[in-house]
């Protein structure tokens, strides 16, 4: 996509994609719509690249930029451990653009971990990468696997590729304190139908693994989850997911009966708890007038939409 020479504005990074409407077009945008261009970035060390594009892009920052780099990294730290400026302008890219930075470390502990589902639910999802990394990379093919695997515990026991997809993009959706004020309820179905041939890429390495041990492949693009949950299977499958979902399954009474009601808590409680704090935490980054801005434009845009 057009968004690489953009990365000039910035300090090096180690990874970045581009990702939501404004890199991929999603359904309910009008030929006129000018979607934010979002970005993410992976740096090994956060304070001094912060430090860097301070000197860079000081107008990038609320006022928090000049009580000093302790508590710029601070706040990065605080939650799903991202730091997003918003609603800025870049020379190379006529819209809007938002763009969030992370440690290396936070981004590969949650991709794997799922802790906060915050940064690897956006990359369940197609992106475009315009920085690469084998690390990064290898950790997000895991996040597919894991994202696959939990999809397919929460679907009927067959299902259609886009039932899994559809199921995939609303796991980092279920439990977030944006759905039904800010964001469109129908967000997942136009991220995925657009987007069919993306997700079957990105997933064709997961779903190849998934055939070989708890998937069966039925004709018409239908699938079969192979294992009886009432079986010693049960927790081979367990041990297969997530460590934040394994850890919030534990103690939870006739968990093979009501597995998806289980997991649709386990998800929606770390996906509520990581969105509040990112969304208590934009109001300082950004700073009061950006954030007013930022939330009319997408309620006004959820409301166009309906």
């Amino acid at each position: 996509m057009a968004a690489n020479p953009i990365l000039g504005a910035w300090p090096p990074v180690r990874f970045a994609v581009a990702y939501g409407s404004g890199a991929l077009k999603q359904r309910g945008y009008g030929e006129g719509d000018a979607p934010m261009l979002d970005l993410i970035f992976a740096v090994d060390d956060p304070r001094e690249w912060h430090k860097e594009n301070i000197r860079l892009n000081i107008d990038h920052y609320s006022v928090l930029s000049t009580l000093g780099l302790d508590v710029v990294c601070r706040v990065q730290d605080y939650g799903p451990g991202i730091y997003y400026n918003t609603m800025v302008r870049v020379d190379g890219y006529e819209g809007l653009v938002k763009y969030g930075v992370i440690s290396t470390e936070r981004l590969i502990q949650d991709l794997t971990d799922w802790e906060h589902l915050y940064v690897s639910g956006r990359l369940q999802k197609p992106v475009d990468i315009l920085v690469s990394d084998n690390q990064i990379e290898q950790a997000m093919q895991r996040n597919y696997s894991n994202a696959l695997l939990t999809a397919t515990l929460l679907l009927p026991y067959t299902f259609t590729t886009q039932d899994l997809f559809l199921q995939i993009a609303d796991l980092s959706y279920a439990g977030d304190v944006r759905v039904g004020i800010a964001e469109n309820p129908e967000k997942v179905p136009n991220i995925v139908i657009p987007h069919i041939d993306r997700f079957t890429k990105i997933y064709t390495p997961a779903l190849a693994e998934a055939k070989k041990t708890f998937l069966d492949e039925l004709e018409g693009e239908r699938f079969r989850f192979k294992f009886e949950f009432e079986s010693t299977d049960w927790e081979q499958v367990i041990a297969r997911l997530p460590r934040a979902v394994r850890e919030g399954v534990k103690g939870e009474e006739r968990l093979r009966e009501n597995h998806r009601k289980v997991l649709q808590k386990v998800l929606a409680r770390v996906v509520r708890r990581s969105s509040w704090q990112q969304t208590t935490k934009g109001l300082i980054t950004a700073g009061l007038v950006k954030s007013l801005k930022y939330v009319l434009a997408k309620v006004g845009k959820r409301f166009r939409q309906l």
